[in-house]
């Protein structure tokens, strides 16, 4: 899809500043860190403009959604990959500044050496400077960086999206960094299709605004009550199972889901796993939770997607539409 198309090259633009940086390090510490405070800033909005997010959702989340890693661990597999190509290099000159340069700056903290060495360790890496261990061939070495980085950082994403209570609908034992989410993988080249999408993503993310947002960002002077119903205090479980004045579009679309569910899964597991609002809401924002409950292959798990992508936008299309006739 597009999405992965803009992602990737945003990626290999990145891989080609990592050099650069490095060698910015060296001369300048200082300089490097504003530049790559600067990329960093830039790839992550990127992103999240990719997705149309706010500026004010989880990082953890922009990243997990489209399994793209941060900018540090692009830049950690390019300095690596290069540390490779030298330290196999086969031109006598070349190994004989290696060595030089190894031997007078392996203390510098600035140095590239130096570095390559706090990488080797912080990715559970071979240390490829000890010439009683065989350097292993291009191809192995990109791959065994490419699965040591992607897991190390998958780890520490997960780790922190756990703490953020704005992600607590999103899976974080499904995919990796590596990998999009069915979220947008069941997204076609459709323009209606990925505002759909976006509009499920934020929901998914915590960042769809309902007046129990407003209540809290405007410091609690701002009724946190729904403004359709006046019932209770809206929230996104309000919104996609509550709400009476939504109840049309939600039976509507909703019949779908269940029946998508109740037809591929064995009887009774509807009445098991979603006899409450709250795992209901699961199952539309991030149908993944119930993966292996349900027994969906990759096939099914993309059509529930479709399926709720379209429930989530009819109701916020039914609802922003109500909230403008009060407003006029």
């Amino acid at each position: 899809m597009q999405i992965n198309i803009i992602t990737i090259s945003t990626q290999q633009n990145l891989k080609s500043s990592a050099t650069d940086l490095q060698r910015i390090s060296e001369q300048t510490p200082g300089t490097y860190q504003i530049i790559f405070r600067f990329l960093e800033r830039f790839h992550i909005g990127t992103l999240r403009a990719i997705q149309a997010l706010a500026t004010r959702t989880a990082k953890p989340a922009v990243y997990l959604l489209l399994g793209v890693l941060p900018v540090e661990a692009e830049i950690h597999k390019r300095k690596l990959t290069f540390l490779h190509s030298l330290t196999t290099c086969s031109n006598n000159k070349i190994k004989e500044i290696i060595n030089r340069q190894i031997a007078v700056n392996f203390d510098n903290n600035n140095s590239f050496f130096f570095q390559s060495a706090l990488l080797l360790a912080k990715y559970n890496l071979p240390d490829i400077f000890d010439k009683n261990i065989p350097i292993p061939s291009k191809l192995s070495w990109k791959k065994l960086v490419k699965t040591e980085i992607s897991s190390f950082w998958t780890l520490r994403l997960k780790e922190e999206a756990h703490q953020m209570s704005s992600l607590k609908f999103l899976n974080l034992n499904f995919g990796n960094a590596n990998s999009t989410h069915p979220v947008w993988d069941s997204v076609e080249q459709n323009l209606i299709e990925i505002r759909k999408a976006s509009t499920k993503v934020r929901m998914l993310t915590g960042t769809y605004m309902v007046q129990a947002d407003k209540h809290k960002f405007s410091q609690y002077t701002i009724d946190p009550t729904c403004l359709l119903c006046h019932r209770e205090i809206e929230d996104i479980l309000h919104v996609l199972t509550q709400c009476p004045v939504l109840c049309n579009e939600r039976k509507e679309y909703f019949t779908p889901i269940k029946q998508l569910v109740t037809e591929n899964s064995p009887p009774g597991t509807w009445e098991l796993l979603f006899n409450n609002k709250l795992a209901v809401t699961q199952l539309v924002l991030d149908c993944t939770k119930y993966m292996k409950q349900l027994g969906f292959k990759e096939e099914l798990i993309l059509k529930l997607e479709t399926f709720t992508r379209h429930f989530c936008f009819k109701l916020h299309y039914k609802r922003i539409s109500l909230l403008k006739k009060l407003d006029g």
